[in-house]
């Protein structure tokens, strides 16, 4: 299984990687999310194609809590 670390070329992520509103995430902030996050190194399908879906993508998302570090 394949993890997600923050640390990256530059070793910063940013917590906030999308913009809300009203309680939905904006699609696209978490496509360039996935992008990001695959230029890092990460190669969790699941987690990657879950950031460029559809949605909806609410707050509480299981992906922005793993990242958060949120359980």
């Amino acid at each position: 299984m394949s993890t997600v670390s923050p640390g990256g070329s530059q070793g910063k992520l940013s917590t906030q990687p999308a913009k809300a509103t009203a309680g939905t995430l904006v699609p696209d902030c978490l496509a360039v999310l996935a992008d990001a996050l695959e230029e890092a190194g990460c190669d969790n399908t699941d987690l990657l194609l879950h950031l460029r879906g559809p949605g909806p993508h609410v707050r509480g998302c299981w992906v922005l809590d793993l990242l958060l570090g949120k359980e």
